[in-house]
C-alpha cells in the first residue's frame, strides 16, 4: 500500500504523531497502557483514514492522487482521438501509445472489468494505467477494477476487528486487575 513512500520518513512521521498526539510527550508509559492506546485509538483512526480514501472522501492520499493523474491523462484526449488509437483484438484492446505512435499496448478485460495492460506503468505498479482509463472512456460498458485492489478497508476491518474485542477485553481486564507495586 505504501510502496510509493519513503518508508523511513513514514515511520518517523508516525512515531512523531504517536508521541505528540496520543502520548502528549509524556514519558514512562506502562506497556499495557500503550497497547490499549494503540488498539482503542490509533487503530480506529488508521482504519477510518483508509476507508475515507477508499470511498474518496476528504483529502486525496498519494495513491488516489496518482490514480487521478492517470485518469486526467486519458481524459485529455477526445473520444474521436481515442477511437482512432484503439483497436479491438481477440485478446482485448490494442491501444496506441500516447507519446510514441509506433508503440502499441494490449489492454485485457473480461465482460465487465478492465484487468491489465502491457505498459511499463502497469507492470511496475500493478495499478490502473492511463491506457486502461482511456479504454474505460471509450467503452462505457467496461470499468477499471483490479481484483486485489477492490477494498483494502474491508480486508483490514475483517482481519483486525475479528479479534479486536477479545484483545481489548483482555487488556482492560489486565489493566483494571493490575495493582502497581510500591
Amino acid at each position: 500500500m505504501f510502496r510509493h513512500m519513503e518508508l523511513n520518513m513514514f515511520i518517523e512521521s508516525f512515531h512523531n504523531q504517536l508521541k505528540t498526539v496520543y502520548l502528549q510527550r509524556r514519558g514512562n508509559r506502562r506497556i499495557d497502557g500503550l497497547i490499549f492506546l494503540l488498539i482503542s485509538k490509533v487503530h480506529k483512526r488508521i482504519v477510518r483514514r483508509i476507508k475515507a480514501e477508499t470511498n474518496r472522501i476528504g483529502r486525496m492520499g498519494p495513491l488516489a492522487l496518482a490514480r487521478r493523474e492517470r485518469q486526467m491523462k486519458a481524459e485529455a484526449y477526445t473520444l474521436e482521438q481515442l477511437d482512432m488509437m484503439i483497436e479491438l483484438k481477440e485478446d482485448g484492446h490494442q491501444i496506441q501509445s500516447f507519446t510514441d505512435i509506433n508503440i502499441y499496448y494490449m489492454v485485457t478485460s473480461d465482460d465487465t472489468f478492465i484487468t491489465s495492460c502491457t505498459c511499463a506503468d502497469f507492470a511496475i505498479t500493478q495499478y490502473a494505467c492511463k491506457y486502461m482509463y482511456a479504454i474505460e472512456l471509450s467503452e462505457p460498458e467496461l470499468s477499471v477494477r483490479l481484483p486485489h485492489h477492490s477494498s483494502i478497508a474491508n480486508v483490514l476491518e475483517d482481519d483486525v476487528n475479528s479479534n479486536l474485542t477479545e484483545e481489548t477485553a483482555v487488556i482492560i481486564n489486565a489493566n483494571t486487575s493490575f495493582t502497581p507495586v510500591v
